[in-house]
């Protein structure tokens, strides 16, 4: 999990010390518009299908890298996420077609006693057990653990996102082995996990000035004021549920809290069309990126894929 939960390494400048390079460069896929924007709509929309991949292989880089490590004589303690995600949940970017719910336990990590932990104002960040156990080990132990988890530490792959944001990663160990033989390099696996959220942050800011979306919004914050819910835009009301499951609710009254700020903002996107203003913001923004980002959104794509069909196709449960 010290891997996952630190998955690059940003630097600016030069780094010392290490041998550096890209394991596979990346080559632009040829544009098409079609193509594109069935990209952008898998990787840049936070649905539950989305989710459901994420929950995928995470489990299966979780359990591989717990295989690994333990033919290597090490101990591995998997970090679990919650239960399998609810098919038609309301999330940021879709209302849903199910029940209302967000569905906020799906993705949260678990403890080893099962319950979820996420961040809230004012507390510490949850440390999964596997980080605690490396903690815990002396300082040459420590060295060799990491060692076998993600190889040696002058051996790293660089990566340059299109924000501009670049960074290292480290290509071995057990994190590197288990990356490429999901997604056929380490660096595919580092684009799969980084690239959608490098370019969201850039279409947020892009939203951030589309005016009919802004006045959607405003309509949105308004009627979820009206019926008692002080939240300035969708994400934030599903941190709030968030926020009350990190505080250990019982089940029911986690559910109702769900159903009910749930079912307000999916009466709210209708008043408002938010959702769909956003969507179609995102599809101006898709369109505006350079030919070289809309072929990396092909590219990225195209590896999520084929990591789905090995993790689908192989026994890892």
């Amino acid at each position: 999990m010290v891997a996952i939960l630190a998955l690059l390494a940003m630097v600016s400048g030069c780094t010392t010390h290490r041998t550096e390079r890209s394991d596979q460069p990346h080559r632009d896929l040829p544009v098409r518009r079609p193509a594109v924007l069935q990209a952008a709509g898998a990787l840049l929309v936070t649905d539950t299908d989305g989710r459901q991949q994420r929950w995928e292989l995470f489990r299966a880089e979780e359990l591989l890298d717990q295989r690994c490590m333990h033919r290597k004589g090490y101990r591995y303690l998997v970090t679990r996420l919650g239960h399998e995600p609810v098919v038609g949940a309301v999330t940021e970017d879709v209302t849903g077609s199910g029940p209302a719910t967000y569905d906020v336990e799906a993705l949260m990590p678990r403890t080893g006693a099962g319950t979820p932990r996420t961040r809230t104002a004012g507390s510490q960040p949850f440390v999964p057990p596997e980080d605690r156990y490396v903690r815990q080990l002396s300082k040459a132990a420590r060295q060799r653990y990491l060692v076998a988890l993600n190889g040696d530490p002058r051996d790293v792959g660089s990566l340059t996102l299109p924000s501009g944001a670049r960074g290292i990663y480290t290509r071995g160990g057990c994190v590197g082995e288990v990356r490429a033989r999901i997604y056929g390099s380490v660096r595919k696996a580092l684009q799969d996990k980084l690239v959608p959220q490098d370019v969201t942050r850039m279409f947020h800011d892009f939203l951030a000035s589309d005016r009919p979306y802004k006045s959607a919004l405003g309509i949105w914050h308004q009627c979820m004021v009206r019926h008692g819910f002080q939240v300035q835009k969708p994400s934030d009301a599903i941190a709030s549920v968030q926020a009350l499951a990190a505080r250990g609710p019982t089940a029911k009254t986690l559910y109702a809290r769900q159903h009910a700020v749930a079912a307000v903002d999916r009466l709210c996107d209708t008043a408002s069309q938010v959702r769909m203003l956003s969507d179609r913001a995102r599809v101006a923004f898709v369109n505006r990126l350079p030919g070289s980002v809309q072929s990396l959104l092909q590219q990225v794509y195209a590896s999520r894929k084929h990591a789905l069909a090995f993790v689908r196709r192989s026994d890892v449960t």
